[in-house]
């Protein structure tokens, strides 16, 4: 989240997220400006989160996805 540079950001861009049905919050940080959430891929689309955030001119650097704990 290379744009997220302040304390206003993360709330604009906890808003886009909350927004979607099947996303949970995990964490934000900051100082390395990244967020963690976790999604229900049966509600919707990695791709629907990315591009409501770079509409709200958030736009994603890069993802990392990590496995499903069962």
């Amino acid at each position: 989240m290379a744009k997220m540079n302040c304390s206003g950001c993360v709330g604009n861009i906890t808003r886009v997220l909350q927004a979607f049905a099947g996303v949970d919050i995990m964490g934000t940080d900051l100082p390395t400006k990244t967020v963690q959430i976790r999604y229900d891929s049966e509600r919707v689309q990695l791709a629907e989160i990315e591009q409501a955030l770079a509409n709200a001119k958030y736009p994603v650097a890069s993802v990392s996805i990590a496995a499903k704990s069962v």
